[in-house]
């Protein structure tokens, strides 16, 4: 009876394995469909560049289209910025006050505001969008038509001369920097250059649901613009309150995106943006950059090597650029960029990728049956680690098994897919790696001595594979069940990853002594031991370790690496196409390695530590595909080639053990 269970419980796990590769095998067509990469230009920063070198903005701006600039970036217009651009010129209300004093004239009788802004000498087409924007936008009232005289009547003071001026009631500390719709004679030249438009509208607190729906309906109108990066506070149009309205006024064409910022973490997300993007998932693109203090300090090839990753490894389709305002390699400041962009583009083509408008990808959730057989396959794992310490009761069977069904059924058919997937998730990525070491402790206690190196080492291989593949299976189940559209784009993240990383180490060492060889120390016995001072350091440095590993795991920002460091991943993506993770090669695996070759050489002391090393390996096998936005076919290539690195340090490791131990045994008197 005890057999037909386990092979009831190994046939679920066969089934998730099956729907796993029904799933994935749709993930990857759709990941490899995804592959045309928008270069987007911030167009005032690279204008001010050319000025600045002399360069024509017309020439400037077909070299960058030429060296594979595909659209450019714009912010709303300020006072402020169109004053310096000499469109128009604007004053507060005591500065105009002491000008108009300075001609002459009584300024008692013309009403002026000192607390309000004054416009005039206004380009027409500027000024009309002004006041279109005002008149959208603002309470009546806020911009006002008035006309100041200047100047006395008499001829010899040349005569009075009259000055049509706009006043902007508002904060004179605030309202020169606030945008102000977008300058049409700036979108239009793009437009003509052939560039798409990409554009950066600020929150709007004080408009209404309206009034923000219809003003990106005025966006949408805009010729060339394919895409929307909210720029200003770290907030998106609408946010707190008024989010359906933005959400409302994108769904009113089809071809606006919207692009989402990628950031190291949650928290330095933009706020609103999560919300957005969950109700806007089909428009989502994923956008990178690197801020201008960190550009500032690396080269060009730096910042290249930081954006293929992203488009490899992390599906940025867009990626927004900002030039450099210093030279590299002894060339002109303007011919860097030039460089920079061309460099930019050749990597990215190298890997299969084409530039252009940046690629959406389409809204797809795992069916229902198919998460139903993942999650009876999560309970299939659980069920025979259970088996391993003999609680084969079959009243937990019975609560499990239909628990597995009736509880991701109902979330998926209450339209709550993603709950489901988190709530089967955790325990999958859980259970699968502890559950291939702690079936592999059975072998413990009666394996034979291996007399020969070969020997060793050939049972710690084959012992290392047999767990990595269980482990491997878990992983590609976990990859499948997370392949919905909103885990790919990181709009919403698996739940629990430092757990999946942690706790499969920590209970293996754990069982280890309550499962493992009948040569351990019992864990009651390790408890009540004294702690020696070499005991304490091994534990500091244990904890430095697990500390180490809490903070690089994820995607951490690569902009914030070290330049040796970020030298160091390049060259491992040089040498094995994609970078292996060094925990894995470096500690983890090998650790593997050598915890079964010291079993194969009845060599128990100490062993505890070695299962704990190794563990670490295996859940970050796990760990790698529970970052769904790295396309599964890069999960799989870097967890293979960090396998076959770490068996080979493994085997170097033992291998010198061996011979160590040979070298140091005492030798037979004659």
């Amino acid at each position: 009876m005890k057999k037909h269970k386990r092979g009831l419980y190994a046939l679920f796990i066969v089934l998730a394995f099956i729907a796993a590769l029904i799933i994935l095998w749709g993930r990857v067509r759709d990941e490899k469909a995804l592959n045309t990469v928008e270069l987007s230009l911030d167009y005032d920063s690279y204008s001010d560049l050319c000025k600045e070198e002399g360069i024509p903005l017309a020439q400037g701006f077909k070299d960058a289209s030429t060296a594979g600039i595909t659209s450019l970036s714009v912010n709303e217009m300020t006072l402020d910025q169109l004053q310096d651009q000499g469109k128009l010129r604007w004053m507060t209300g005591s500065q105009l006050a002491d000008y108009i004093t300075l001609s002459g004239t009584d300024v008692s009788n013309l009403n002026i505001d000192p607390s309000s802004i004054y416009v005039f000498n206004c380009n027409p087409v500027i000024e009309k969008a002004i006041r279109s924007y005002f008149s959208l936008m603002e309470k009546k009232g806020i911009l006002t038509d008035k006309t100041m005289t200047i100047g006395s009547s008499g001829k010899e003071s040349g005569g009075a001369k009259t000055l049509p001026v706009m006043e902007i009631k508002g904060s004179i500390k605030l309202l020169p920097y606030k945008g102000l719709g977008f300058d049409p004679e700036k979108t239009a030249e793009i437009s003509n250059l052939g560039f798409n438009l990409n554009l950066r509208p600020e929150n709007k607190p004080d408009a209404s649901a309206d009034q923000i729906k219809d003003y990106i309906a005025q966006i949408n109108k805009i010729k060339g613009v394919t895409c929307i990066i909210f720029a200003g506070a770290n907030e998106v149009i609408g946010y707190p309150t008024n989010l359906d309205a933005t959400v409302d006024g994108f769904k009113q064409s089809h071809h606006l995106s919207l692009g989402d910022v990628e950031t190291p973490n949650e928290k330095m997300r933009q706020k609103g943006a999560t919300y957005l993007a969950q109700k806007l998932t089909d428009r989502v693109v994923r956008v990178q950059s690197i801020i201008p203090q960190y550009l500032e300090k690396m080269l060009p090839e730096d910042a290249i090597d930081i954006f293929r990753l992203g488009v490899r490894e992390r599906n940025i389709r867009l990626i927004y650029l900002r030039p450099y305002t210093r030279s590299v390699d002894r060339v002109s400041v303007y011919q860097t960029n030039i460089d920079y962009f061309s460099m930019l583009k050749k990597e990215i083509t190298r890997y299969g990728f084409t530039t252009g408008a940046a690629s959406r990808m389409p809204v797809k959730n795992p069916p229902m049956i198919l998460v139903i057989l993942i999650s009876l396959g999560t309970a299939g794992v659980l069920l025979l680690l259970l088996e391993q310490f003999h609680y084969d009761k079959g009243i937990i069977a019975a609560i499990v098994l239909p628990a597995s069904v009736i509880l991701p059924a109902g979330l998926i058919i209450l339209g709550k897919i993603g709950l489901a997937q988190k709530l089967i998730g955790l325990p999958l990525g859980i259970l699968f790696p502890t559950y291939a070491i702690v079936s592999a402790f059975e072998e413990m206690g009666f394996i034979e001595t291996r007399k020969k190196l070969i020997q060793v080492l050939g049972y710690a291989v084959k012992m290392f594979l047999k767990i990595s593949m269980i482990t491997m299976l878990g992983a590609l189940i976990l990859a499948a069940l997370f392949s919905s559209t909103e885990f790919m784009l990181a709009i919403d993240r698996v739940k629990g990853v430092k757990a999946i990383l942690f706790a499969p180490p920590v209970i293996c060492f754990v069982l280890y002594y309550l499962r493992g060889s009948a040569n351990r120390q019992s864990l009651k016995d390790i408890l009540s031991s004294p702690i020696y001072m070499w005991q304490g350091i091994a534990a500091a440095f244990l904890g430095l370790i697990a500390a180490i590993v809490a903070i690089r795991s994820g995607n951490a920002d690569e902009s914030l690496a070290s330049n040796s460091e970020r030298q160091l991943r390049v060259l491992m993506e040089q040498l094995f196409w994609v970078r292996p993770r060094f925990k894995d090669f470096m500690l983890g695996h090998p650790a593997m390695i050598i915890t079964w070759a010291l079993t194969a050489m009845n060599v128990f002391g100490g062993m505890g530590i070695f299962v704990l090393f190794g563990a670490i390996g295996q859940a970050d096998i796990m760990d790698t595909f529970s970052h769904v936005h790295t396309p599964v076919i890069i999960s799989l290539a870097r967890t293979v080639s960090g396998m076959l690195i770490g068996l080979v340090i493994g085997v170097l490791a033992v291998t010198c053990y061996w011979y160590g131990r040979r070298l140091s045994a005492p030798k037979k008197a004659a």
